[in-house]
């Protein structure tokens, strides 16, 4: 398999990763309800009436979890673009591993984001030292 052609697989794995940890941090992750008691204005001698309108909310990671969501995203980006610094199979093999350990331990949440990102570092690590 030609060098070129395994670099290409580990900029393409290292893309899918930047592309999941973007739309980690853009994309809406939680959804809610937000009630709100609005008092409505009627003949003064009944008793007071509200009206409670209830409103779709929706907020990112790092609305909910914090800043210290960017870090944390930044950990699978790291991982599969070490093998564009240090151009080794057992670099590429140990990437992939890692990824694909980050998509175990998060694939109750974002974790599945970044299968696309362990496929293609798979396939590169299969391939001769670069």
């Amino acid at each position: 398999m030609p060098l070129q052609f395994t670099i290409r697989k580990v900029l393409i794995s290292f893309l899918l990763a930047v592309l999941a940890s973007v739309s980690s941090l853009v994309a809406p992750a939680y959804t809610g309800l937000t009630v709100r008691e609005i008092p409505v204005n009627r003949e003064s001698s009944s008793p007071p009436q509200t009206e409670t309108p209830v409103h779709p909310a929706y907020a990112t990671l790092a609305e909910v979890n914090g800043p210290g969501t960017y870090f944390l995203l930044t950990i699978p980006v790291a991982v599969a673009g070490l093998p564009l610094l240090v151009r080794s199979r057992a670099v590429r093999i140990l990437s992939a591993v890692l990824i694909t350990g980050w998509i175990i331990i998060g694939a109750t949440s974002i974790g599945l984001f970044y299968i696309p990102s362990a496929v293609m570092m798979v396939w590169s690590a299969r391939g001769k030292s670069a």
